[in-house]
């Protein structure tokens, strides 16, 4: 999920009162508009499940957001993402907003995060179907 491209319009409820993306707004995948959680939904992070069974989570190391440039009202973003680090136990996921209509580079987000065997409490390999996903999409030579 974090190595994904994703395309939208700023609406203007999403702006500041000069129509500027406000500041609070996601910038990690380009303010991607969630929809509402079911009224079941429990909140925390995502889980997976290991090819043992075990329950499965990353947790962040380091996660960095920059803004570069701003992106106002009407314009078109998009968000594209890839691992540009991989190692046994650690992954790191960068994404780049672009604004569509400037041809402005909007962000940069990077997240350093360690994969946790949730029922063992400890960190363990990147599980091997996992593995291949993210290196299908590793890039390091974006680092």
């Amino acid at each position: 999920p974090m190595s994904r491209t994703t395309e939208r319009r700023i609406e203007a409820d999403e702006c500041d009162e000069f129509g500027f993306l406000a500041e609070h707004q996601d910038l990690m995948f380009g303010g991607l508009r969630m929809p509402r959680p079911a009224e079941n939904h429990q909140f925390g992070p995502m889980t997976f499940v290991t090819d043992e069974g075990h329950r499965m989570g990353w947790a962040a190391l380091e996660t960095r957001n920059v803004r570069v440039s701003q992106a106002r009202v009407g314009e078109t973003v998009r968000s594209i993402g890839a691992e540009v680090g991989l190692l046994e136990k650690v992954r790191h996921s960068r994404r780049w907003m672009f604004n569509l209509t400037t041809g402005k580079l909007v962000s940069l987000n990077d997240n350093v995060a360690i994969a946790l065997d949730l029922d063992a409490r400890r960190s363990i390999p990147i599980p091997a179907s996992m593995r291949g996903q993210f290196e299908s999409r590793h890039v390091p030579e974006f680092a």
